[in-house]
């Protein structure tokens, strides 16, 4: 990799997260090195520490996940993601980029991206779905989220909210453009533009505007594929595009 900034005199020490590695002196604005192995899915600062002075670039190197290639198209969403700390992996270094996202999950990844990887939601009461205890995982991300009115749950008598389930392609459209635009939201009429999603119909609106927008453009040959289930490679483009995540 190349390291470039001022006052690069030779003879100072680089160090990625502790690891000092060797480099080769270009000139005092450029160093060339290679990036030492370090544990997967985890971000490290480059330093520079000499006698004219110090520097550090916070986060500056990102050890990718052991199952995500720098050749995979979703791999810079997935990075971008990363480093906005919406989300640290499934563990030991992997992503899972192919399994599905749960609603559970979704919830905590829709009000990071939107509000902030800082944000916490209130308290869960536990006394809103029937199936989400005040201690469950993602609990009071997933009434925060019905709180603001961006969800109603998958069930009603009781109001059930499916925490396990996965987040299809079609409710994702909806779920991402209720956020970005407002819950009284109503996208605008569809015009057959995908070939298994029926127009008109109660998702085909939701699903051509996240086209139009250009946060999808489908499964490919011409389609949707609103009934599966939205993967983890998937999402991390989705929230990218819909929150313009830096």
């Amino acid at each position: 990799m190349t390291i470039k900034g001022q006052a690069l005199h030779d003879g100072g020490k680089l160090s990625f997260g502790m690891y000092v590695v060797p480099y080769t002196h270009v000139s005092n604005h450029e160093l060339k090195a290679v990036a030492p192995p370090r544990p997967a899915g985890a971000l490290y600062d480059i330093k520079w520490q000499a006698t004219s002075g110090n520097a550090a670039l916070d986060n500056g190197w990102l050890a990718d996940f052991t199952d995500v290639p720098q050749s995979s198209p979703f791999h810079p969403d997935i990075a971008t993601i990363f480093r906005n700390a919406i989300t640290g992996g499934c563990g030991d270094g992997v992503y899972c980029p192919t399994a599905s996202v749960t609603r559970a999950q979704m919830a905590v990844f829709i009000l990071k991206s939107w509000l902030g990887s800082t944000y916490e939601p209130p308290p869960a009461t536990g006394a809103i779905f029937a199936d989400v205890a005040a201690d469950d995982f993602a609990a009071a991300w997933i009434e925060d989220l019905y709180d603001r009115g961006i969800t109603s749950g998958c069930g009603s008598n009781p109001l059930r909210y499916c925490p396990d389930a996965p987040v299809s392609r079609r409710q994702m459209a909806v779920f991402l453009l209720k956020v970005e635009h407002g819950i009284g939201y109503t996208p605008p009429a569809c015009a057959h533009v995908f070939s298994d999603v029926t127009c008109p119909g109660p998702w085909a609106n939701w699903i051509e505007e996240l086209a139009a927008e250009g946060i999808s453009a489908g499964c490919g040959n011409n389609k949707f594929c609103p009934t599966l289930p939205v993967k983890r490679q998937q999402m991390a483009t989705f929230l990218v595009k819909t929150f313009q995540l830096p």
